[in-house]
């Protein structure tokens, strides 16, 4: 999986099926919400933990399966 992080006013990051080394899915698998704030939950420079707040599973339709 791709992961792509969104983090303007809310953060999320979106997971997407690898296809190859130029081409991603284009429909999300999996979006994870970590709350407000503008930080980047994968790249983590200073260690923190960043608790996942709610996640979203997606079948292959784009439609939710399954909400945590």
């Amino acid at each position: 999986m791709v992961a792509y992080v969104s983090s303007f006013m809310d953060t999320c990051v979106y997971y997407y099926d690898y296809k190859n080394f130029f081409f991603v899915g284009n429909k999300i698998r999996i979006k994870e919400y970590y709350g407000s704030g503008g930080f980047d939950p994968i790249e983590n420079k200073y260690g923190y933990e960043y608790p996942v707040l709610n996640t979203d599973y997606y079948n292959e339709n784009g439609k939710i399966i399954n909400n945590k």
